[in-house]
């Protein structure tokens, strides 16, 4: 256990036999709690010709567990006025709630049997299925969605870069059996978190968690190997006035320690409407309409995603600009530009130990980056540390790209570096 008794926050780490872990972040000022539960078996492990199965798994899951069916389950999380939230991603199939401490253990008990009690009936799988489909179909008549899933499957390749929500023939050829086997095989408690954050009993938690999921012991299936990324440049043609532009860049991962350091510099290009691109591209040159890049890590890869939408006739110096600033932070940056970005940093910690949900998310984030939690004043101390000399030092050895680039719209563009 660690503590933070100037703010009132306790910390505390609980590994199970089993292989689970349960993270709890206690703050007293609080009257909600936030639960999440992460189980290895995300959409990287969605076997070849099964892409989606992750997702529509998850959403299977919440469709009736124990002994409620998918209305009394429904009707049991609201009647206690539970949010709550479910998906997969890369490395995760995922649930999340906020809720009244009063009703914590409950809500964990109704996880307990999504997780490990669920239904699977043949006839509600056809609604998650169907919800599925809608999805990928407002994906196919959004032009900026349709980028977003591009650039990561050219960027990251098989399987890391899949969409989310796989693709429709293979979504539709997912019969129950062989959805209910995948589940199965898929998710384990070996390397899953319970996590919770807010205002709860720290020994009435513990005692619950051990009984609700202790007894529960899965293997996990292994993700297929990463194949190599094809990245580069791809044009994407679609008739229409605005033009699409994604741009995704290495950067270094989470747990090292120059992650911090390329996180400034990241807020420096794009942290609000005083950054560089926001300034430079948009409101000094008027090229586009938005353009942003934000700074994302796996365990073992540190990136970059960018995004910028214009008209035709700008898009190619919107492009060459974007990039242009996003190499010139190897220059270095100013002391305002610095003292800029350290206050946005530290303004979005303090707004993140209001809300039990966000940090419900962040203290996964650390465990699973840094096998420990982080208080937000060891987090906020990190950054307040960082000189001007020592960031500048750092950038001056860095250069971005290789860029992968993807465009979506009339006609293709040529990247320059």
């Amino acid at each position: 256990m660690t503590t933070d008794s100037h703010h009132g926050v306790r910390q505390y780490v609980h590994p199970l036999p089993n292989g689970m872990t349960l993270l709890a972040e206690q703050t007293a000022a609080l009257q909600s709690v936030s639960v999440l539960l992460m189980l290895p078996g995300g959409t990287g492990y969605d076997a070849a010709g099964m892409a989606g199965a992750a997702t529509l798994h998850v959403e299977w899951t919440t469709r009736g567990a124990g002994g409620r069916d998918a209305r009394a389950l429904t009707q049991a999380f609201d009647l206690m006025g539970v949010q709550r939230s479910s998906w997969a991603d890369v490395t995760f199939g995922a649930y999340r709630a906020t809720l009244l401490s009063e009703h914590l253990a409950p809500t964990l008990a109704l996880y307990a049997d999504m997780i490990q009690r669920p239904h699977l009936d043949d006839a509600e799988l056809e609604g998650a299925r169907e919800l599925c489909l809608q999805q990928l179909q407002a994906l196919e008549d959004e032009p900026a969605q349709r980028l977003s899933v591009l650039i990561k499957e050219r960027y990251f390749g098989f399987p890391r870069g899949r969409c989310s929500l796989g693709t429709r023939a293979e979504v539709e050829a997912l019969t129950p059996a062989v959805l209910r086997a995948d589940g199965l095989e898929r998710y384990g408690t070996q390397g899953a978190y319970i996590v919770v954050a807010g205002n709860f009993d720290w020994p009435r938690l513990k005692a619950q968690v051990e009984e609700l999921f202790g007894g529960w012991h899965k293997a996990t299936r292994p993700a297929p190997a990463d194949q190599p990324a094809p990245r580069g440049y791809v044009h994407l043609p679609h008739p229409a006035e605005q033009v699409h532009i994604g741009l995704a860049w290495d950067a270094p991962a989470e747990r090292t320690p120059q992650s911090h350091l390329h996180q400034v510099g990241t807020q420096v290009l794009s942290g609000g409407m005083a950054a560089r691109l926001f300034a430079e591209v948009r409101e000094k040159r008027g090229l586009c309409y938005s353009v942003y890049a934000g700074y994302q890590s796996y365990l073992d890869q540190g990136f970059m995603m960018g995004y910028s939408a214009t008209t035709p006739e700008r898009a190619q110096q919107t492009l060459d600009q974007f990039i242009h600033e996003t190499m010139r932070l190897n220059e270095g940056v100013t002391a305002a530009e610095l003292d800029r970005a350290l206050v946005g940093i530290k303004s979005r910690i303090i707004m993140q130990g209001e809300s039990a949900a966000a940090r419900v998310s962040a203290l996964a984030y650390d465990y699973y980056h840094y096998q420990r939690l982080r208080s937000l004043a060891e987090v906020r101390q990190h950054y307040q540390q960082i000189t001007l000399d020592e960031l500048n030092t750092w950038l001056a050895g860095q250069k971005a790209g290789p860029f992968t680039v993807v465009t979506v719209g009339p006609e293709p563009l040529v990247v320059n570096t």
